[in-house]
């Protein structure tokens, strides 16, 4: 299980409080290790260090390679291991999971703790010696510890505002790259795999790990130290949230190409918290990430779409020749239907073409199945190990397969800035796969507009599905070479 632990400052002050005031000291009665006389010796250097202002500086290595020989570091170090597991509020609240994980059944379940260390030296200092202190004989066993690994957050310090937010950036970089479950990061671990930890550190960064463990269904935990008790753990289990969707479905594939954006929809961003300026804001980082990490799946809504578009042949061009500037190009057909069952039954087709000789398939998708990179793993998989499988048993000849696909926007513009982003090389994966079938394939698209009140504050509500279910007509579809080309 992976353990993301925050660290903050409390094993300093913790050993202060235990050698200056009688009522904390009562807390280490029953450690047996822990005896106050083995530490009054570093009482007065200790009140210096304390206030030292180096202590709360960018880290730096001479620093901390000079301190590291003073009796300070020795002192503190001794103190988190004699004095485990009160020494500090990390070390308190790892130890009360092991005990709610060995009462949850769990006994087996080995650690794997990462220390989020902040960039300043003491944050290095303290970070240290919790490492040490929980790779040690003794502790390593009792936590049931697999490893420890720091993780240094350049810049996560408070010295100015704009260093601050760079610091919760790499932050939420730091983060993504722990619960990424594979090299590529296209998948993250389960939620009983993660746990947040938040007892110490940075109280301004909690509001962010708390929304990312929100988001994957992670569960948070965390202690209030009390001279009075016994600390409790104290477990925020995730709620019932998601990401907006249509949120997504709006500006996803601009998040990595903020220079696409116009200044229209840069103003919507920015109104979101999403964008300051011309980067992207710590949630705008996690909105992103958490996209490129995850399928967006299709909804209720992509079966609409599916019906517009059989609407679309059923109405407009039941039994007519098509021009050349259209996807289907000559194909005359005679029949058409909408989630055609196959009778091996691995797949169906969305929308089903045909006349007397030949049909034509065509799958519907939002843009992310060719902007995303597991949505397009997952569409890749789709077509080779089951729409191409079923084309072998199938009595009549393919005329042509056809992707189509379709996206929210806000004009049509920025529909087919959208589209401009989809990458060549997707294109010439998915081209390849019909290639070796024999098969014609063409990617056509189409734009799904807003209301107009929906259009002027940028995103997508019960207005724009009350437009679309009363009045939508999808007048053409475009093909997608037409729009590259251009």
């Amino acid at each position: 299980m992976i353990v993301i632990t925050t660290v903050g400052s409390s094993l300093v002050e913790n050993l202060s409080r235990f050698l200056n005031d009688k009522e904390f000291e009562k807390k280490f009665t029953k450690i047996e290790k822990c005896k106050k006389e083995e530490f009054t010796k570093i009482r007065r250097f200790l009140e210096y260090f304390r206030k030292d202002k180096n202590l709360k500086e960018k880290y730096s290595k001479n620093w901390m390679e000079d301190i590291k020989k003073k009796d300070i570091y020795r002192y503190l170090k001794d103190f988190s291991t004699h004095c485990f597991p009160n020494a500090s509020a990390e070390l308190t609240s790892l130890h009360k999971l092991r005990e709610n994980l060995d009462k949850e059944n769990k006994k087996d379940e080995e650690l794997d703790i990462y220390l989020i260390i902040s960039d300043t030296n003491e944050g290095y200092f303290v970070g240290e010696i919790l490492k040490e202190a929980l790779e040690s004989e003794g502790i390593k066993e009792e936590l049931k510890i697999n490893k420890v690994e720091l993780k240094y957050i350049e810049d996560l310090r408070i010295d100015s505002t704009e260093t601050f937010k760079n610091g919760l950036n790499n932050l939420i970089d730091t983060i993504y790259e722990v619960v990424a479950k594979d090299k590529n990061n296209q998948t993250v671990y389960g939620s009983d795999e993660v746990i947040f930890n938040i007892t110490g550190g940075y109280k301004g960064v909690i509001p962010y790990i708390s929304t990312i463990a929100q988001i994957f269904c992670y569960e948070v935990v965390y202690t209030f130290e009390s001279i009075e008790k016994e600390n409790d753990l104290i477990s925020v289990e995730p709620l019932p949230i998601e990401l907006e969707k249509s949120l997504l479905d709006l500006y996803y594939p601009f998040l990595k190409n903020l220079d696409k954006l116009s200044d229209e929809e840069k103003g919507f961003l920015i109104k979101k918290g999403l964008l300051d300026g011309n980067k992207l804001t710590p949630l705008g980082k996690i909105l992103l990430l958490t996209s490129e990490k995850t399928v967006f799946k299709e909804d209720a809504f992509g079966q609409f779409v599916e019906y517009l578009v059989y609407e679309y042949f059923v109405n407009q061009f039941f039994n007519k020749k098509f021009t050349e500037n259209n996807c289907l190009e000559n194909f005359t057909f005679e029949k058409v239907e909408t989630g055609k069952s196959l009778d091996i039954e691995k797949t169906d087709i969305d929308i089903y073409l045909e006349n007397s000789e030949e049909f034509v398939w065509i799958e519907i998708k939002p843009i992310t199945y060719l902007l995303k990179g597991k949505n397009f793993k997952s569409l890749i998989k789709q077509i080779k190990n089951k729409q191409l499988i079923e084309l072998n048993f199938l009595k009549k000849k393919i005329h042509k397969y056809i992707l189509t696909l379709y996206s929210f926007s806000i004009d049509e513009k920025s529909c087919k800035n959208k589209f401009k982003l989809i990458n060549e090389n997707k294109i010439l994966q998915l081209e390849k796969l019909f290639e070796n079938k024999k098969v014609k394939f063409e990617i056509c698209y189409f734009c799904l507009s807003l209301a107009p009140k929906d259009i002027k504050e940028g995103k997508i509500t019960s207005r724009t599905y009350q437009k679309l279910f009363k009045n939508f007509k999808l007048k053409n579809l475009q093909n997608l070479k037409n729009i590259l080309e251009e």
